[in-house]
């Protein structure tokens, strides 16, 4: 069933407070509207505010009635996003990263601050890592394929000429003139491994700043922060109350939405533009920001989000949830990005030490402070493999990490975990 609202009713909230309403009814006697099972159990609605950018998805997820005008605020921050990508992005050739990859060979580059702190956290983790972090790997991807999304066997001369042209060696910052320098031509910077995660925390920052403490946001469903918790909102007001407070914020959204989308999750119910929709739902996809039975029987009301590890083999099926606590979460995995070639599998996640693809682990999730090392410590693990990953866990107890990794049974998996307490991971399916 599809009800639109007029405009005028949009900027007066009074759309909200009737489709939020009508959608928590249940179906009257030979009503042939067909209802979703709501993800909001006693914890409330959740406010979704989401944009296209980056190739991917973005998400604010609010409860709802909690913030006077989080939806502004979320919006603001999904704002901040495209600016990001102009600034990162190597498919966009005005961008900074893609003048810089034209320029630095040539002499020293002044980059803008925080990009350049960026540059010196990627060139740290390469460090720290062994190498399996490296942002200079664009080369590599190109001769794979991978760039123009066409996967193929390069011969041994052409991956042995894109390797002279990898390695954190080969690029120069200067922390006090905050310029960047390539040691020489045909040195490329690409932030895919790490330049969605700094977008959340960005993203994160304009939150704060608003006076949101309780909200989670992805990027694409693979990198998530998360602060406060959900089910933090007005709980013990009506429908009527709720749904006129989702009407305030809205107002003026019709000017600031565009490419946008904003919805109520458990209600069916998503504004888009300046129209209001009523709609049969979908189940979402991973990570669902669902606040199901306490992880810990010791912890009747847990804080924080939880979200879910997809499963290696079988699609759309949860292989374990974590719960988010003032952290971030990144994962990794060639499931979706991968050629074959002869009967064998070619992932896009490659091993800069090597050249070739990264093999050994289906995924590798990892939660730390913020997004930016949540999403490149991902990669980095996934390259290690699942025992340099672990130690590396082990003398830093601020991370937590979980693998994916096949096991002895060509069918089966094992999990490996460190850095987590009970109460933030629960497996559902431990491949036995």
């Amino acid at each position: 069933m599809t009800r639109k609202a007029s405009r005028r009713d949009f900027l007066q909230g009074k759309a909200a407070a009737r489709a939020v309403a009508d959608s928590a009814q249940k179906a009257l006697p030979g009503d042939d509207t067909e209802t979703w099972p709501s993800e909001t159990t006693e914890e409330g609605y959740l406010i979704r505010v989401s944009r296209r950018a980056m190739a991917t998805e973005f998400e604010v997820v609010l409860n709802a009635g909690q913030y006077e005008g989080g939806t502004e605020a979320s919006l603001d921050a999904l704002d901040l996003i495209e600016a990001l990508e102009d600034q990162m992005s190597v498919f966009r050739p005005n961008s900074e990263i893609s003048r810089m990859n034209r320029t630095c060979a040539h002499g020293p580059v002044e980059v803008e601050p925080r990009l350049f702190g960026l540059l010196e956290l990627a060139e740290a983790l390469h460090a720290e890592t062994g190498g399996a972090l490296d942002i200079t790997s664009s080369p590599l991807w190109k001769v794979w394929g991978f760039r123009r999304r066409a996967g193929s066997i390069p011969s041994d001369d052409e991956l042995s000429q894109a390797m002279k042209n990898v390695g954190s060696h080969l690029v120069e910052l200067d922390a006090g003139r905050k310029t960047v320098l390539f040691r020489q031509p045909g040195v490329e910077l690409n932030l895919g491994s790490i330049g969605k995660g700094y977008a959340l925390d960005r993203c994160a920052e304009v939150l704060i700043a608003a006076g949101i403490h309780d909200f989670l946001i992805h990027g694409g469903q693979s990198s998530v922060l998360a602060r406060g918790s959900q089910g933090s909102g007005l709980r013990g007001q009506g429908l009527g109350d709720r749904g006129q407070a989702l009407g305030d914020r809205g107002q003026g959204l019709g000017d600031r939405s565009q490419g946008s989308e904003v919805r109520v999750q458990g209600s069916g119910f998503r504004v888009q533009g300046s129209e209001f929709t009523q709609e049969r739902g979908t189940r979402s996809a991973e990570p669902r920001t669902l606040n199901p039975e306490p992880l810990s029987a010791s912890d009747p009301q847990p804080k924080g989000w939880i979200v879910g590890i997809p499963h290696p083999t079988r699609k759309d099926v949860r292989l374990a949830e974590l719960r988010l606590r003032d952290r971030a979460l990144g994962t990794s995995g060639a499931s979706t990005q991968y050629f074959r070639y002869r009967g064998q599998r070619y992932g896009h996640i490659l091993d800069p030490r090597s050249g070739r693809p990264a093999e050994g682990v289906f995924s590798a999730t990892v939660l730390a402070a913020t997004a930016a090392q949540a999403d490149a410590l991902s990669t980095a693990f996934y390259v290690m493999g699942a025992g340099k990953a672990l130690q590396y866990c082990r003398s830093r107890p601020e991370i937590g990490a979980v693998l994916v990794c096949p096991a002895h049974d060509p069918k089966g998996f094992e999990i490996r975990s460190a850095g987590l307490g009970d109460d933030e991971l629960r497996i559902l399916d431990d491949g036995a």
